[in-house]
């Protein structure tokens, strides 16, 4: 025995495909709408300043000697972090190039 499907009925591939048919055309229209009368263009020539007041002592580079693990009093994250520091070669590479970046910085402010 089968079940025959109303006439009304439509398949529910059908109802995705108007859907977002219509949004997507909702989307294209409404991105090609005008801004209107009162649009007026940016200035193009902002005022940058050549060159700012001063910089933080704390932006310039970060805190390394920071011992964050400490304050959650486990030995275990301690030894792993320690171990890690004293073992992991890029570390102390990037953190040479940190404070080798940080002095000619503040050389070049001294010129």
């Amino acid at each position: 025995m089968l079940i025959e499907k109303p006439s009304w009925a439509v398949p529910i591939m059908a109802v995705y495909f108007r859907f977002f048919l219509a949004a997507g055309l909702l989307l294209l229209f409404g991105a090609c709408m005008k801004m209107g009368p009162d649009f007026l263009r940016p200035d193009s020539q902002s005022i940058v300043p050549v060159s700012f007041e001063q910089a933080q002592e704390s932006a310039l580079a970060p805190n390394l000697d920071d011992p964050w693990w400490e304050d959650f009093s486990d030995p275990a994250l301690t030894k792993i972090v320690e171990e890690a520091l004293s073992n992991n070669l890029n570390i102390k590479r990037t953190t040479s190039r940190v404070l080798e970046v940080r002095s000619q910085f503040i050389q070049s402010r001294a010129a």
